[in-house]
């Protein structure tokens, strides 16, 4: 899995994102108000995340509609 959140706009933001797991409801925090330059991107899953069926990825920018989120995924079954 892999999660990127990028600037569409000509000002700087900021970005959270949160793994909710399904099994227990743990909240945990990927990034927490991460700087997104103007234009720019930042990588908030590198690597290796096991999510399970019913598990959420959530992510919110500071401001409206500057933020845009990118995952990559592969579905074993």
């Amino acid at each position: 899995t892999m999660m990127q959140a990028t600037n569409k706009t000509s000002l700087a933001d900021r970005v959270t994102a949160q793994w909710v797991n399904k099994a227990n409801s743990a909240v945990t925090s990927l990034v927490q108000d991460t700087p997104v330059p103007a234009r720019g991107a930042v990588g908030c899953i590198t690597g290796k995340f096991i999510l399970k069926a019913g598990d959420i990825l959530r992510a919110q920018c500071a401001t409206h509609q500057s933020i845009e989120i990118t995952l990559s995924i592969m579905e074993i079954s």
